[in-house]
C-alpha cells in the first residue's frame, strides 16, 4: 500500500470510524493493517452485523441480511416466509414487509407482528397493510403457522417448532415479485442479531403441507 493511501487511512478513515465507534458505544475498533478495519463486540468477537442493527434497552432494530427474494417470471402459490430459528425463542416481533409485483404494478407494505412462544404457538398476532397500490384481495391473507420439525410427530405440539408466515392463496401469482423484510423490531428474550440476521427462507408453494399447523389467520 502506498504511503499516500496509508496516510489517508490514518488521517481520514480511522478518525471517522473512531467517532462512529464512540457513538455506538461498547464496541471496539480494531485496525488490521492495510485498509482493513473490523468492529468487535465487548468480548472481542468480530460481528459484522453490528453495522446493520441497533440493539438498545432490550429492543433490536434490524434489517435481516437474507430476508428477501427476487422472483423471475411467474411464481404461483402461497408465499412462505420461514423464520430463522428451528425452535421457538420467546421473541416478540414486528416485521416490516415490503412487496413489489411487476404484473399490474402492484405493491404494498405491511406490518406483521406476533410472539413465538415455546408452547409452541403464535400469540398476540396482528397484521395490517400500511400502504398499497393496485393490490387485490388475493394478497391480503396472512397465516401465522408452524412446521413440524424433521422426524417430529405432526400430532404432538411439542414437535412443532419452525415458525413461519404464509401469505396469499394457492392461485396467487407473485410474478417478478421483489419481497423484503426491512427494518423490523425484535424484543424480549432472544433479541440478538445472531438469531435474526440470517436463516430466513422466502418461497412459493402450491399447497399448505400436512406438517404445517396454522395458529391464526389475519387479513391485511
Amino acid at each position: 500500500m502506498s504511503i499516500w493511501v496509508r496516510d489517508w487511512v490514518y488521517r481520514v478513515i480511522k478518525p471517522f470510524l473512531t467517532q462512529l465507534k464512540n457513538r455506538l458505544g461498547n464496541i471496539k475498533l480494531v485496525y488490521m493493517g492495510g485498509a482493513t478495519v473490523r468492529f468487535t463486540n465487548a468480548e472481542g468477537v468480530s460481528n459484522d452485523i453490528l453495522t446493520n442493527s441497533v440493539n438498545k434497552n432490550g429492543i433490536l432494530r434490524l434489517t435481516p441480511e437474507d430476508a428477501c427474494v427476487n422472483f423471475n417470471g411467474d411464481n404461483v402459490g402461497y408465499l412462505y416466509i420461514e423464520l430463522p430459528p428451528e425452535v421457538a425463542t420467546y421473541t416478540m416481533m414486528q416485521l416490516n414487509l415490503q412487496v413489489y409485483i411487476y404484473k399490474g404494478n402492484k405493491s404494498f407494505e405491511a406490518h406483521i407482528s406476533g410472539y413465538n412462544h415455546s408452547t409452541p404457538y403464535w400469540y398476540n398476532v396482528t397484521a395490517r397493510r400500511k400502504q398499497e397500490n393496485n393490490v387485490k384481495d388475493q394478497f391480503k391473507v396472512v397465516r401465522f403457522a408452524r412446521r413440524t420439525k424433521d422426524g417430529g410427530d405432526p400430532d404432538n405440539s411439542d414437535d412443532k417448532s419452525k415458525f413461519m408466515l404464509i401469505l396469499g392463496e394457492a392461485d396467487t401469482n407473485w410474478v417478478y415479485a421483489k419481497i423484503a423484510i426491512m427494518e423490523s423490531v425484535f424484543s424480549h428474550q432472544s433479541a440478538t442479531p445472531d438469531v435474526w440476521n440470517t436463516g430466513w427462507k422466502i418461497y412459493t408453494q402450491d399447497s399448505i403441507a400436512d406438517d404445517v399447523e396454522i395458529d391464526s389467520v389475519k387479513n391485511l
